[in-house]
């Protein structure tokens, strides 16, 4: 009886001590706050890094436009991070486009300014012309001169680059898009009407402008910055409505996520029918090569797919809006006399 009691005893004993083991383990695997923080902004980076590898544009040079913002000044922290890491010789330069519009402007450039020097990054600034301050599409104005003065600084800095002998000379314009712009542009481009195979958000390179944090959500740039105690200024007319894009962001999408089932899965489904849009995209391009092929070589006359597909790639670099776009295909449709392939229409000059 005593030798069962103590076997109990010593059987309980083991019991203790055993799943205090455990629990000391489970404690080691388990991350900390800390561990996790560092965790966060070391996939924030590598997703800046793959987007540029993805790309090959790991060995470019950038110019990197910064309002202040955290969008743009977690560009400016992350791409500084991953060059100053780097053994490639490629070079960074920034530039401030300042509007003169709000007081904090200034105070803004000179914000952005002390956080390039303090990289040694190469500083610039450009300032709204004050005849443009006057335009009533002033959104749409300001827009147009920011990437002008961007490729018009970026010619420069490679020319220098290219007089001096340093190689590559070529500069690539950074902007800060990220994630949440992209189902922004998706949405805006829904509610003005947009072709089936163009519904397609922001591309990561073009026209030599790429968009390093387009994988990444707003989300996940502000906790980085307050993870790196790193600060960022805001702009207060971000939260007015006066502007469409703004009632989207403000209003419209969070409405549209809450239907959804949250915020990722309403973004899932966007991308889904994004990469539907651009595989659609890519076979009617492959169509029309089929098309204008057999036109050349006299083997067809008439076209072998719908015109309401073909159309997409015909005026793929012109802005058509979805009811404009209608007139245009109920026009073609009409029979043609003698079955001559003439047709004559008259646009506005909106087109």
């Amino acid at each position: 009886m005593h030798r069962c009691t103590s076997f109990t005893i010593l059987k309980s004993g083991m019991r203790l001590r055993i799943g205090a083991w455990r629990k000391l383990n489970l404690m080691r695997a388990q991350p900390t706050e800390q561990q996790q923080a560092l965790k966060h902004c070391a996939a924030v980076e590598k997703s800046v890094l793959n987007n540029l590898m993805t790309l090959n544009l790991s060995r470019e040079n950038m110019l990197l436009c910064v309002s202040g913002g955290s969008d743009s000044i977690a560009m400016l922290h992350i791409m500084a991070v991953i060059w100053k890491r780097s053994k490639q010789n490629y070079k960074l330069a920034v530039v401030n486009y300042n509007h003169k519009l709000r007081m904090e402007a200034d105070q803004e450039e000179i914000f952005v300014q002390k956080i390039a020097e303090s990289y040694g990054i190469p500083f610039f600034s450009r300032h709204l012309p004050e005849e443009l301050r006057k335009e009533t599409s002033l959104q749409l104005s300001s827009r147009d001169w920011r990437r002008q003065e961007s490729q018009k600084l970026a010619a420069e800095l490679g020319q220098q680059l290219s007089s001096s002998g340093d190689h590559p000379s070529k500069y690539i314009i950074c902007t800060a898009h990220t994630h949440d712009d992209n189902i922004e542009t998706l949405i805006m481009k829904l509610l003005r009407g947009v072709h089936l195979s163009n519904f397609q958000g922001i591309k990561p390179l073009l026209g030599g402008f790429f968009k390093p944090l387009l994988s990444l959500s707003k989300e996940d740039l502000v906790k980085y910055l307050r993870i790196r105690e790193l600060e960022w200024r805001e702009d207060e007319s971000n939260l007015t409505r006066k502007y469409t894009r703004n009632k989207v962001r403000l209003d419209v999408l969070p409405l549209l996520e809450a239907v959804a089932g949250g915020k990722e899965a309403f973004a899932r489904r966007l991308d889904l029918l994004s990469r539907q849009s651009i595989d659609l995209q890519e076979w009617i391009n492959k169509e029309v090569v089929k098309y204008e092929t057999k036109i050349k070589s006299g083997e067809s006359k008439s076209p072998t797919i719908p015109f309401t597909l073909n159309i997409s790639p015909i005026m793929r670099n012109v802005k058509v809006e979805a009811e404009q776009m209608e007139k245009v295909l109920t026009l073609v449709r009409q029979p043609l006399p003698h079955g001559k392939p003439c047709l004559s229409i008259t646009l506005s000059q909106q087109w």
